[in-house]
């Protein structure tokens, strides 16, 4: 049964909106009613999924006064878009305070609904380097566990009726890509008043928040969670190039110094993260639901199951999709197979996970590649699995992008205090740094790389420095781009996946397959505005 305070808060909410609004208050006791028959009446068949239980024990747990769930989500109804300008992370800080129609990016930040958001954003993550501490996102998966104030709000997960984990609709994942863009433009907005450090601290707010979503065990939020961090990452290098690349700077080698501290080896604890473990239940949930045990596919359940899953996002799709899953039925595997199948695919994926990223077997290719991938036969396993390979490759590159981002403001912090280039990482070290580290894609153990163009480049036969220019082949949609840089710039860089160094000078960004560097200073960030600015298309 339900405590009575918790009946006593449920009223004076419904009240509460009944009085504001009629129409919405009546909707509320609507969502309230059927929270209610969940949670006080006879077991629903969501309530006694198993599957869903199993999802919910993932969820890292916290009191309320930790769990930052609890605290932003309901802000986000109010948060308001952003200028039709900003459509991304991405764009937002590309654009940094160069966006077209600045001056309505400002106002937009600075509106009281968007400050509540940046001012949660500090509250639940001023203990980020304390695991013991710090806050944790702790909403189980569906109506039941989000309670009804989320639920009205529609800031929970909505996993349907009966709950499948593989049809979860996460109703709070556009207003984060909000808040994202939020904490950006907050980021530029500082930075044009001089406080490069204040624009960097919102970084780090948000890298730590995002942080906290990739313990999630979904794929939709690991996913788009780890992208977050790499983008927070590589954007305080960009803050500080910029200050860096201006007549006057304004940072504090000091200040400087407490983020290096901030962001030490392992800090991120990305050993931690794991494979998004939820989603390979609700397969073992998807199996039990639209195959026979011991036989073939359900003919009353397959169809209409496999449609829900595929019409998430495009609810417009299902009765099409109904139709080419009721006819896909007749190639599919068997029960028998089809979970030998899976506990192949997770066995592997696990192993791999767990292994460190230059052991032989990573080298081989996947039991994903092999059986499962765009294969009919197993459709049921593979459909929405897709993304899930590029955790491994976007896990390591958020390990080099830290180190790179170490070793990058600890070679500025040294550049501001001596006025002068460093000649090498170890001469930052111990002052701002107690140790280069090490490149995490060598096999070999060698530190991140460094270079000062014309003074570390090669020269011509004359002895003479050669013209430097930086190449860069991001994966799409990041632009392609080259750079001449001078002898007044310094140079970050790790060898990539293919080991090789190339002196930065054609650069992949940790792209697998693909001979290239991993260039973290310059930021690519700062060189793609750059070229921007350059052909007037940003002002």
């Amino acid at each position: 049964m339900m405590r009575p305070r918790i009946y006593s808060r449920i009223y004076t909410r419904v009240s509460g909106l009944l009085t504001a609004s009629p129409r919405k208050g009546i909707a509320s006791m609507v969502l309230v009613a059927v929270w209610l028959s969940a949670s006080v009446g006879p077991a629903t068949s969501a309530r006694a999924d198993e599957f869903v239980d199993r999802a919910n024990a993932l969820v890292r747990k916290a009191s309320d006064e930790k769990r930052s769930d609890l605290v932003l989500l309901p802000l986000l109804p109010d948060l308001k878009a952003p200028p039709a300008v900003l459509t991304s992370q991405y764009q937002a800080a590309l654009f940094g305070n160069h966006a077209p129609n600045w001056e309505a990016c400002k106002e937009w930040v600075q509106a009281e609904p968007q400050k509540k958001v940046i001012d949660a954003l500090a509250k639940i993550t001023k203990d980020e380097n304390d695991p013991q501490k710090g806050f944790v996102f702790g909403l189980p998966y569906g109506a039941d566990g989000a309670g009804p104030e989320l639920v009205t709000k529609e800031m929970y997960v909505e996993l349907g009726d009966p709950a499948t984990l593989a049809a979860a609709k996460f109703l709070y994942m556009d207003k984060f890509e909000i808040v994202g863009i939020l904490m950006h433009v907050e980021a530029s907005r500082l930075a044009e008043t001089g406080d490069i450090v204040g624009a960097m601290d919102k970084m780090k707010q948000w890298l730590f928040f995002t942080r906290q979503i990739a313990d999630r065990p979904f794929l939709r939020e690991k996913k788009w969670a780890m992208e977050s961090m790499l983008a927070a990452l590589e954007r305080m290098c960009d803050l500080a190039y910029v200050d860096f690349r201006s007549e006057k700077h304004t940072t504090e080698p000091s200040k400087l110094k407490d983020l290096i501290d901030l962001l030490r080896d392992r800090s991120l604890y990305l050993d931690r993260v794991k494979l998004p473990e939820a989603d390979l239940i609700a397969r073992e949930q998807l199996v039990s639901r639209v195959l026979i045990e011991k036989g073939g596919t359900n003919a009353d359940t397959f169809g209409p199951t496999m449609a829900k899953i595929g019409s998430v996002d495009r609810p417009l799709r299902l009765f099409s999709s109904a139709a080419f899953w009721d006819q896909a039925r007749a190639l599919h595997a068997g029960w028998y197979e089809s979970k030998d199948a899976l506990k192949g695919l997770v066995d592997d994926w696990q192993r791999r996970w767990i292994l460190p990223p230059f052991d032989r077997i990573q080298t081989t290719r996947s039991f994903w590649e092999l059986r499962i991938a765009n294969r009919p036969r197993f459709s049921v396993i593979g459909t929405g699995l897709n993304d899930l390979p590029s955790l491994y490759s976007l896990r390591r590159r958020i390990d080099a992008q830290q180190s790179g981002a170490r070793m990058s403001l600890a070679a500025y912090a040294f550049f501001l205090r001596e006025r002068t280039i460093p000649s090498s990482l170890s001469a930052v070290t111990p002052r701002f740094t107690t140790r280069v580290d090490k490149d995490p894609y060598s096999s070999k153990g060698v530190d991140i790389l460094y270079t000062r163009p014309l003074v570390d480049t090669p020269k011509s036969d004359r002895g003479e420095p050669k013209p430097y220019t930086i190449r860069l082949f991001p994966a799409p949609p990041r632009p392609e781009l080259s750079r001449r840089l001078d002898n007044t710039h310094f140079v970050v860089y790790s060898v990539g996946p293919d080991e090789k160094n190339e002196l930065a000078i054609d650069c992949t960004q940790g792209q697998e397959g693909r001979s290239g560097d991993y260039l973290f200073w310059p930021p690519q960030l700062s060189l793609e505005r750059q070229r921007l600015l350059d052909t007037g298309d940003l002002k």
